[in-house]
């Protein structure tokens, strides 16, 4: 819908400059389908300034050949394709090849663009990466992960450009002043994106969308391009100042800064001067696609563009789900996501603990009750997590009833979905939470936290206040 919309009003600007009338009236964006029961269009429509005309340039001959290099894989075009067509979309996602939500969401996009009409002009589709895993390898992991099956590599008009610096957007590389520095990470790996796409004979995007957050890639880009970025969460957001304002411990405001009022106050200042950096980046941005109301609020609160924002949920696949059988259900209490710190699995781990003490005006927890933590690993600072999560489990004698499922198929996350009984999330303000909707849509009894997307975006629409 984004491309015909720009291709319409490319030309209607034409045509009004050859009649000599006036430019294009406000546009508005067609919404999605949402979760949940709602009426109302949450897209913003009005005033805001023009999408940029597309470029006049005309890439070379492509290539016949499959042809794997150091930095970039290039694939040969599907037949009836014309690779001088108007629309080159470029993504912005470095670790494409993990199993997280935001990796659903990057390939339900390329799945949609593989299959849309050619009269949609989409001649090329660029991932920018630091993973150099083979092509087919990572359509491979995507059907594997995700259940969605994209063009054989072959035959396919995706390319990867590949730049080896993880390091650059790593927040282990960068102690201090994380956020910043992890957003220059990005910058600088934007860069050689840029210039080894340029080298190996790709050309410039048309349309870009970064699904990961990074705003400071947006002013690398061309004039003539297209910026959409797909927002999960803000990176910084109102939230955040007052956590460190009430001076409490999170995973991402150590206890050394809270107890100390001068250290606060330096990070008081740091988080504005970084908001201020993340507004002017932000606003160079044409549109943006917010993946929950609760992420649109608040990045409407900082970048100041309300009417350029619009809520799209993230796919979560429940037609299938909702099909899973209601009974049989085991007393398993399942939860769903990557092992992060801010998925606060150590929480769940206390809170299984008490429930299984649980006696007194009680009838006793069955003792066939079983804690499965399931959620893919990005590296090893995920493992060690999750190692640490089982000594945790073993400390509180409850390692028995707890099973670790890592890095496994979707087939083996649908096993699990139809089994549990009770789904558990724990995290404070996820930004939507696509495991909750996949519990809620496959039958288990799902307790979240009141915060966030699951609040604002998935019961708030069904139940509502007061409802």
């Amino acid at each position: 819908q984004l491309l015909r919309i720009r291709g319409t009003m490319a030309n209607s600007r034409s045509t009004s400059r050859r009649r000599g009338g006036s430019r294009s009236p406000s546009r508005s964006i067609a919404s999605s389908n949402r979760v949940g029961n709602r009426d109302s269009n949450r897209v913003s429509t009005g005033k805001s300034r023009d999408f940029p005309a597309p470029p006049t340039h005309i890439p070379p001959t492509p290539p016949t050949n499959t042809t794997n290099t150091t930095h970039t894989t290039h694939t040969t075009y599907p037949p009836n394709t014309s690779y001088t067509s108007r629309h080159v979309v470029s993504f912005y996602h470095p670790n494409c090849n993990q199993g997280g939500g935001g990796e659903r969401v990057l390939w339900k996009m390329v799945e949609a663009l593989t299959s849309i009409p050619l009269s949609f002009k989409v001649s090329k589709i660029i991932i920018y990466t630091v993973d150099a895993t083979p092509a087919k390898d990572i359509f491979r992991n995507v059907e594997v992960k995700f259940g969605i099956e994209l063009p054989p590599a072959d035959s396919s008009p995706v390319s990867f450009v590949v730049v080896s610096r993880p390091d650059l957007i790593d927040p282990g590389s960068y102690l201090r002043f994380t956020m910043f520095r992890q957003m220059m990470g990005g910058y600088r790996l934007m860069r050689m994106f840029l210039e080894e796409a340029e080298s190996s004979g790709l050309p410039p995007p048309t349309v870009f969308i970064d699904t990961t957050g990074c705003s400071f890639t947006f002013p690398l880009l061309p004039r003539s391009c297209l910026v959409i970025p797909y927002v999960h969460y803000p990176t910084i957001s109102s939230d955040m100042f007052s956590l460190v304002y009430s001076r409490r411990p999170s995973y991402n405001n150590s206890a050394s800064v809270a107890q100390s009022r001068i250290m606060a106050f330096v990070k008081l200042l740091y988080f504005a001067a970084f908001a201020l950096c993340y507004h002017v980046t932000g606003r160079l941005a044409h549109r943006a696609m917010c993946n929950s109301d609760w992420t649109r609020a608040h990045l409407s609160y900082v970048w100041r563009r309300p009417k350029a924002l619009v809520t799209l949920h993230p796919p979560c696949g429940c037609e299938a789900l909702a099909k899973l059988p209601e009974g049989g259900r085991e007393p398993i209490v399942l939860s769903i996501g990557q092992f992060r710190p801010e998925k606060d699995h150590p929480l769940q781990l206390r809170s299984f603990k008490r429930l299984l003490e649980m006696r007194k005006g009680r009838k006793k927890v069955p003792k066939e009750t079983r804690l499965v933590l399931l959620g893919s690993c990005r590296g090893s600072e995920d493992e060690a997590r999750v190692s640490s999560l089982r000594a945790l489990a073993s400390s509180l004698k409850i390692s028995d009833r707890v099973d670790f499922v890592t890095n496994q198929p979707y087939s083996v996350l649908l096993s699990y979905l139809g089994r549990s009984s009770v789904g558990l999330h724990t995290m404070w303000n996820e930004h939507f939470g696509i495991g909750v909707v996949e519990m809620m849509a496959a039958g288990l009894l799902t307790v979240a936290h009141d915060s966030g997307g699951p609040r604002d975006d998935i019961i708030g629409p069904t139940l509502g206040a007061g409802g």
